[in-house]
């Protein structure tokens, strides 16, 4: 079988078609895999790009609220302590002049515990153990509000940082040493208004350092 030109050129023209049309259908399907393998890791990018966002905004959040928390706390024991001394737990009324119904009411509308209630009744002088189950009532709570502090501390040294650190210890020694104090001239008025202006003095300096460094934390700024 003879071919002539025409059938040749013809033949050459199909050929030229046809891999016209595969390499087309290759190149879309190129094209679109490509695509999708594009989708794909950009959906991959997006999502761990949003996983890290949102784990930094869960630690700024913690860390805000940590630092708010720490700040409130610090404020509380403060307020408990000075508290204690500006009231000096004394008695403002004699309770040994009452007469027994006067001091009958005057007990029963005591938020004490019975047995105190009947400590008190029973006591020879009423002033002394009066005083004297504030003044245990008092530093109970005062304890109890700086161990929760402590342990607040203790809990959330992550977001603490050293020198924050450094200052809730300071805080912490100082009470130490001012309760110390405080027992030891419980029955001395004068020498507790002294105490209260130097705690009130001590406790204002160290909470406005801890203030400035929360602040600059927190990035808060007024």
């Amino acid at each position: 079988m003879s071919l002539n030109i025409d059938s040749i050129t013809n033949i050459a023209i199909s050929v030229i078609l046809s891999s016209t049309s595969v390499f087309a259908i290759l190149k879309l399907i190129g094209t679109r895999q490509i695509d999708h393998i594009y989708n794909i890791s950009f959906e991959k990018f997006r999502n761990k790009i949003n996983l890290e966002f949102d784990k930094t905004q869960r630690i700024n959040q913690k860390e805000f609220d940590t630092l708010t928390e720490l700040w409130n706390k610090a404020v509380i024991v403060k307020d408990v302590f000075l508290g204690i001394c500006l009231n000096d737990l004394n008695v403002t009324i004699d309770l040994n002049v009452f007469s027994i119904n006067d001091f009958d009411k005057f007990i029963n509308d005591l938020n004490f515990p019975e047995f105190e209630k009947s400590i008190l009744r029973n006591s020879k002088d009423r002033n002394t153990t009066y005083k004297n189950i504030i003044s245990n009532g008092a530093f109970e709570t005062l304890n109890r509000t700086y161990k929760e502090f402590e342990n607040f501390v203790s809990s959330n040294r992550l977001f603490i940082t050293d020198e924050l650190f450094e200052k809730t210890s300071e805080l912490k020694k100082s009470y130490h040493t001012y309760i110390s104090i405080y027992l030891h001239i419980i029955n001395d008025q004068n020498a507790k208004n002294a105490l209260f202006s130097d705690v009130q003095n001590m406790t204002n300096e160290i909470l406005k350092h801890i203030s400035k460094m929360i602040q600059l934390r927190i990035k808060f700024e007024y």
